[in-house]
């Protein structure tokens, strides 16, 4: 559908832009950016916004991503896009996608792609900014059912609010009280032209199949539906506002921890477990939001009693490891335990540990190449035992070429170590405790390699363990 030109009749406003104005009163002397797809929400949201840009004092910029699905139509939607912002003096940037629309989920796909795209922009900005996308109060209903058909929470149910923060792109919703019918109106008294996107008619896409079917059928059958449902997407939001407040509030218990104590987890009310969760793995720059199955597997580890440790796998690689009591974050690689304490008499054969197996010997001299997995050490000053185990805060050591001694955890820090892998790194100590290698991060100023007699003490992988080099 298409209406007549803009003419700039001055009808009368079918929208409270007071109440727009309010909204977006604390974002004076920020650059807005705003999608821009044509359609009759973002229209709307562009125009209010060029009419509140100079009292408010912010920058506005329109975005059109080109998604390169309908041919010569996406085509024309963007020049048409062009050409509005041009006739209205408002900046504007094409960004093509380029997506196939042959591609499996295709709408995620494009959602991903938008959410890169709004990091880059914003990424890129030297001044405050913001995204203000054209959500209404009916696309507020419909995702409502598209969540509770995929059995969301309540935050998941009320996930269309004016502001939400995601990764560090600030999404601002100005529309999200108003109607279509109030947009449109809005749209046809001002006499403004909008793009209709012939894909809205398209049952198969999710989020059509409830506007086109189930909601006017919802809506015909029961005259208070419409205002029932928006009430109950309210009070939705409310529950979830507090429920989120209350899991931020038990979060500071373990905010910026890897380890965490399993009767945390135990004592935990249900609601608070998901929240929780995906509040951990955010702090630990996990991205993952916590599943049905997940869940299923972090309750059912609560009550686990045995002694060996349970492993939960995440989606995008790693584990959350369950074992002495504890919970930890553990990347993919190193799913192994941390490195136990043991005495290895090294003239008595190799030993292996952790996936990883250590030997020493006898040479004479030093070779010309040193390898990563391989240190050494004058043969008159290497006990007879070594002790092999993980590190302790508080460790230190001198590195090899300096003077004085570092704590472990900057030498870790330094070489972008997480916390997880670190328990994982073999420390090699003399009996009475002085470190002299960590393998696979530095070697200590301890007793230094001669002209003469070696001992060369080895660490490798064996059977897939830790990756020394």
């Amino acid at each position: 559908m298409t209406v007549p030109g803009y003419a700039g009749k001055g009808a009368k406003l079918t929208m409270d832009i007071e109440k727009i104005e309010r909204a977006l009163s604390s974002y004076r002397g920020y650059t807005i950016y705003t999608g821009f797809s044509g359609g009759a929400d973002s229209t709307a949201l562009l125009l209010l916004l060029k009419q509140l840009a100079a009292q408010l004092n912010f920058n506005l910029i329109a975005i059109h991503f080109e998604h390169g699905l309908r041919g010569d139509s996406s085509l024309a939607d963007a020049e048409w896009c062009r050409d509005f912002c041009a006739m209205h003096a408002i900046q504007i940037k094409v960004i093509p996608l380029g997506l196939n629309p042959q591609t499996p989920n295709i709408e995620a796909v494009a959602r991903e792609k938008r959410l890169e795209q709004w990091q880059n922009i914003i990424r890129n900005c030297s001044e405050p900014a913001v995204v203000a996308l054209a959500h209404h109060a009916d696309d507020r209903v419909e995702n409502l059912f598209i969540r509770l058909c995929r059995g969301s929470n309540a935050t998941g149910l009320s996930s269309l609010r004016f502001s939400v923060k995601i990764d560090q792109v600030e999404f601002i919703r100005p529309l999200i009280e108003f109607s279509r019918a109030q947009i449109v109106d809005f749209l046809t008294g001002e006499e403004i032209a909008w793009r209709e996107d012939e894909t809205n008619a398209i049952a198969e896409f999710t989020r059509n199949f409830f506007r086109n079917n189930i909601l006017p059928t919802i809506y015909s059958q029961l005259e208070y539906a419409r205002d029932g449902i928006k009430h109950a997407a309210a009070a939705l939001t409310q529950d979830a506002e507090f429920i989120e407040y209350e899991a931020a509030r038990k979060y500071r218990d373990i905010a910026g921890q890897n380890s965490t104590p399993a009767a945390l987890w135990r004592e935990l009310p249900a609601a608070l477990l998901p929240r929780l969760l995906r509040m951990w793995f955010k702090d630990n720059n996990i991205t993952i939001i916590p599943d049905r199955d997940l869940l299923e597997r972090v309750t059912e580890s609560l009550n686990y009693t045995g002694h060996e440790p349970r492993f939960i796998p995440l989606r995008r690689g790693g584990f959350i490891r369950y074992g002495n009591n504890e919970y930890r974050l553990v990347p993919e690689k190193f799913k192994h335990e941390p490195v136990q304490e043991k005495l290895w008499q090294w003239r008595s054969g190799p030993l292996n540990m952790n996936g990883m197996t250590f030997s020493a010997v006898e040479v004479d001299g030093l070779p010309d190449d040193f390898s990563a997995d391989t240190a050494f050490f004058d043969a008159a000053q290497i006990p007879e035992t070594l002790i092999i185990c993980s590190w302790q805060s508080g460790d230190r050591m001198v590195p090899f070429g300096a003077h004085s001694a570092v704590k472990l955890k900057k030498l870790f820090t330094d070489a972008k170590i997480s916390a997880a892998e670190r328990s994982t790194y073999p420390i090699i100590r003399l009996p009475g405790r002085k470190i002299i290698w960590v393998p696979g991060l530095r070697r200590s100023n301890f007793a230094p390699g001669v002209a003469g007699r070696n001992i060369a003490i080895s660490v490798k992988s064996s059977s897939g363990g830790h990756d020394i080099q």
